[in-house]
Parts: C-alpha cells; structure tokens; sequence
C-alpha cells in the first residue's frame, strides 16, 4: 500500500477534522481518507479469513472509523506512516474482537444440551383445560360412530394391529383396515 493513495495532503488536516468531527459536519480532509481507510479494511478482511463469515469490509470500516474518531486524542505521532499503523491497530483490535465474540458463542452452543435433552415444557393450566376439552369432544364424536367402526378405532386407540383387531372381532385385515380408515374420515368431517 503506497501513503500517497487518496490522503488529505496535510495529517493534521486530517486529525483536526476528526477532532472537530463530534461539533461539525465532516471535513473534506475525512473524505478524502475513506477510501483510504475501505483499502485497509479491505487488507484486513481477505477472502480467505474466516473472520470474513462474522463481518465485512464495510462493517469494518465503519467499526474502524467510529473507533478513529473516539480515538484520535490517543494518537502521538507525527508522520502518516505513524497515522497508518494506529489506523491498522485499530482494524486488527475490531476484526480480533469479532473472532473472539465468535469463539466464545461457539464454545456456548458446544455447552448447550440438544434439545431433546432438555426438560419438556410444563403445561400451563389453559393447555391442560383445552386438552380436557378435546378430550371430551373426542369421547361425544366416538359415541356418534357406528357400532362396527366405534369398536375397531376403540381397539386401535388401545395399542392393537390390524391384524389383532381382525383376530378380536373375526373379521378381514381388509375390513379393519376400511373401517378404520371410514370412522377416522368421519371424526375429521365431524370435528
């Protein structure tokens, strides 16, 4: 990177403007330095970091700048070479804190139990009353089968197969397996 791409011609310029930044709109000087200050963020951010995946350039930049800006009071220097490396200190300090807020969220997601492990819900008392509902409704809507489709979807509620539901009543597989299919089409219908 060459110091003579798109900087003010003058550092102080560029320091007062940022100093005058929080009391005034921003100085030519300032926006002279962006594009300057975009490559750097660039440099930091190649297409082969993973930092890349948690931030862009531009969010960097951005980061970069508010951080220049609150800063600029630290800065002692008096070259642009100088001006340069705090500006680089300051874009590696935002791109480390980015990789080290990931890692430790990642180590958190590491710590968390699947969800499968975790305990289940407790039901509230308006989710066991609408249970108790249905419930009911479910027992009424049973009682308006026919007695041959009531007795098949009573015994398949109870655990059994097909094939011991047949056995039970001395009907086909086929049969229950019809009468099944008709008393659970007529509770949706009735629902």
């Amino acid at each position: 990177m060459s110091d003579s791409v798109d900087r003010p011609e003058d550092l102080k310029e560029l320091i007062t403007a940022m100093r005058a930044l929080g009391a005034t709109p921003p100085a030519v000087a300032l926006r002279t330095f962006l594009p300057r200050l975009r490559q750097m963020a660039r440099y930091h951010l190649p297409s082969t970091s993973a930092v890349r995946a948690l931030i862009d350039s531009e969010d960097l930049l951005q980061e970069g700048l508010l951080q220049l800006v609150r800063n600029v009071e630290q800065f002692r220097g008096r070259t642009w070479s100088e001006f340069l490396a705090f500006v680089h200190a300051i874009l590696a300090q935002k791109k480390l804190r980015h990789r080290r807020r990931h890692q430790v969220r990642a180590e958190e997601f590491k710590s968390t139990p699947p969800h499968d492990s975790l305990p289940a819900e407790l039901p509230t008392p308006s989710f066991g009353a609408m249970a108790q509902e249905d419930r009911e409704r479910l027992r009424l809507l049973l009682g308006t089968l026919s007695e041959p489709h009531q007795a098949v979807l009573l015994l398949r509620l109870d655990g059994m197969d097909n094939g011991e539901i047949a056995a039970r009543l001395g009907i086909t597989v086929e049969t229950v397996r019809q009468r099944l299919s008709r008393a659970i089409r007529t509770l949706q219908e009735r629902w």
